[in-house]
């Protein structure tokens, strides 16, 4: 039984295409949102996969073997790339045993690749068992460190990538006759919806931002100590401040000054009189 599905050049090629299109999408959410961590790894993620469909289909003009395992180190390295982004962006910091296993997981991983040659089946279902471990922890790491009350993203993009891992494991077996292309672009449907959920996460983050700047507004209005002749606001230091520098600094609202219709009338009169105020 083969363990590959041999799929056309063209669908090859095709695939780099919807890579590198995702990666500049990622890119451009990375340019508008520059506080976050996560879209410029995604980015460069699906980038290094679309170079690996481009080593695969054959037509740079190396050998065979050659082809295969700079596409494969191109694969490799998007996903890692992906969790790692992942890892950011859910802000769970790094620690020593994730080091620890990332390159353990990258010393089987070359085993692997040194042992193509001699053992090609065990090689390639070995890559294809490491890939699902790498994909099934990205969606555990965003299944564990999201709250209890999981938004559509969060499922969405923790369940495509666990599918993901495991349609990966299996669709070598799949023998589909002239349906093969069909059984591949599954697997690539499925790292499709995991952008779609990774973009739906960033955008409830931007969300769950919102409520809580215009819920730290709302306290300021009902809870601010204000002196009742300077006017000017205690903070928890119990420094004094002018409202405008106050509200600047909690909110990073800016202030334009003018001058309201009876203050003109009280301060500037000859003025409010051209007006007709």
């Amino acid at each position: 039984m083969s363990l590959n599905i041999t799929s056309t050049e063209i669908n090859y090629l095709g695939f780099a295409a919807t890579f590198i299109c995702i990666s500049l999408g990622f890119l451009f959410v990375k340019i508008v949102l520059k506080a976050e961590k996560g879209p410029g790894l995604w980015s460069l993620s699906f980038f290094m996969n679309s170079l690996g469909f481009v080593f695969w289909s054959g037509k740079i003009r190396i050998a065979i073997l050659q082809y295969f395992l700079i596409g494969e180190i191109a694969h490799m390295s998007g996903f890692i790339l992906l969790l790692v982004g992942i890892n950011n962006f859910i802000g769970r910091r790094i620690k020593i045993k994730d080091i620890v296993s990332l390159v353990i997981f990258l010393g089987v991983w070359i085993l692997m690749i040194l042992n193509f040659k001699s053992n090609m089946e065990a090689s390639i279902i070995s890559l294809r068992l490491l890939r699902t471990v790498l994909f099934c922890v990205a969606g555990f790491l965003i299944f564990m460190q999201s709250p209890k009350k999981k938004n559509i993203g969060e499922i969405l993009a923790g369940t495509s990538l666990m599918l993901w891992g495991v349609y990966n494991l299996l669709y070598g077996f799949i023998r589909a006759g002239r349906f093969n292309d069909y059984v591949f672009g599954i697997l690539v449907g499925l790292q499709v919806l995991t952008a779609f959920g990774l973009v739906s996460m960033m955008v409830n983050k931007i969300y769950i931002k919102a409520e809580k700047t215009e819920l730290r507004v709302n306290q300021l209005e009902m809870l601010l100590p204000i002196c009742a002749h300077c006017r000017r606001i205690r903070d928890k230091k119990n420094e004094w401040h002018n409202i405008e520098t106050y509200i600047e600094q909690q909110t990073s609202s800016q202030f334009s000054h003018g001058i309201c219709p009876d203050c003109l009338k009280e301060h500037y009169p000859e003025y409010a009189s051209r007006i007709n105020i």
